[in-house]
C-alpha cells in the first residue's frame, strides 16, 4: 500500500489499513491426555515435543531425522516440497525421548502444502474451532516450556523464532543445552 506514491485520490489503497486490528490467535491449552487418540501419531508426537510448525514436521525428509549422533536431532531446513518460513526456522532440535517410539512410523508428506490435510483432520477430530488446528500444539508447546521454566531465549531457538535482541543473535546455542531444556518437558 505504501509503495505507490501519490495522494489518497490517486491511490485509494493508501492508508487502507488505518484502524484495522488483526486478532491474534489465543487457542485454548489442552493437556496431553486430551489428545489420547493421537498419542501414537508421529506428526502429533513430534509437534507436541518440538513446537514445530506442521509444515516443518510433515515436510521433514527422513534423512533430516538424525538418530546416530551423540544427541539425536531433527534438522529443520528447506525441503523440495516446501521452504521454511524464515532464516531462524532453519535449526536443529534435539529429539525428545518420547518421540523415539513413533519415528519408525514417520512418513514425509509429498503434498504441495505438507501437513495441511493432517491439520484440518486433526482440527475436526478434536473439535477445535476454525483456524485452531495443528498450530494449537505450537502454542501449547510454548505454554508447557514456560511452565517448565525454560527461558524464552531457548523457546525461540527451539521453535525457530527470531531472537529478540542483537546480542542474542550472535553465536550458537549448543545442542546439549537445547536437549537439557527439552528434558524438562513430559
Amino acid at each position: 500500500m505504501k509503495l505507490v506514491p501519490g495522494t489518497k485520490a490517486e491511490n485509494p489503497w493508501l492508508d487502507a489499513d488505518d484502524g484495522l486490528v488483526i486478532e491474534s490467535r489465543d487457542p485454548e491449552f489442552y493437556p496431553w491426555e486430551h489428545y489420547k487418540q493421537y498419542h501414537n501419531d508421529p506428526y502429533f508426537v513430534i509437534l507436541w515435543f518440538t513446537g514445530a510448525r506442521i509444515g516443518e514436521v510433515a515436510g521433514l525428509d527422513p534423512q533430516n531425522i538424525v538418530q546416530d549422533a551423540d544427541i539425536p536431532y531433527f534438522t529443520f531446513t528447506d525441503q523440495e516440497n516446501r521452504d521454511l518460513k524464515n532464516r531462524p526456522s532453519r535449526r536443529k532440535v534435539p529429539i525428545h525421548p518420547a518421540c523415539n517410539r513413533v519415528i519408525g512410523n514417520f512418513r514425509q508428506s509429498k503434498a504441495i502444502r505438507p501437513g495441511a490435510s493432517w491439520s484440518e483432520n486433526f482440527r475436526k477430530n478434536m473439535q477445535l474451532p476454525k483456524f485452531e488446528a495443528a498450530h494449537t500444539l505450537r502454542h501449547s508447546f510454548h505454554t508447557r516450556c514456560r511452565d517448565a521454566g525454560i527461558e524464552e531465549y531457548m523457546i525461540d531457538i527451539l521453535t525457530g523464532h527470531a531472537k529478540a535482541s542483537t546480542t542474542a543473535q550472535y553465536g550458537k546455542t549448543r545442542l546439549h543445552l537445547l536437549q537439557a531444556a527439552l528434558q524438562k518437558l513430559r
